[in-house]
């Protein structure tokens, strides 16, 4: 049975969308399911972990910086780090300092707000190309 294409294959990737704006996350949802991702929503970072810690299969995280609860999105790369070090982290904010504040690498990178959601999809799948 042959393979599918190349393009399929490197959208099924399943992300962790975690944003508390309703409005601001499910397009990016949308977006990311009309090109074959598998996407879970999280409200919080309380919400996002307690996705992760139920054994949900995901392979990347693409959060909001400045969020309601405990954590913010910083806390939850913190917590990555600890618990899911292979699960990179895609970090969003509308604050011009919080650029800033995020140290990019493989694993840890920061698009502002608002963003173009095909760039949200090149990052994420960058990200994933070199886990």
């Amino acid at each position: 049975m042959p393979l599918p294409p190349a393009d399929i294959i490197e959208n099924t990737l399943a992300v962790l969308i975690v944003e508390d704006e309703f409005l601001v996350r499910w397009p990016a949802a949308e977006f990311l399911r009309e090109r074959g991702y598998t996407v879970i929503e999280a409200t919080d970072s309380a919400d996002a972990i307690s996705i992760l810690n139920s054994g949900a299969h995901v392979d990347i995280v693409f959060s909001d910086i400045n969020m309601p609860g405990e954590l913010t999105g910083h806390g939850l790369g913190e917590w990555l780090d600890r618990n899911h070090p292979n699960v990179p982290l895609l970090l969003t904010s509308a604050s011009p300092t919080e650029a800033d504040k995020v140290t990019t690498s493989d694993k840890r990178r920061f698009i502002a707000k608002p963003y173009e959601l095909g760039e949200v999809g090149a990052q994420l799948e960058a990200m994933c190309r070199v886990r």
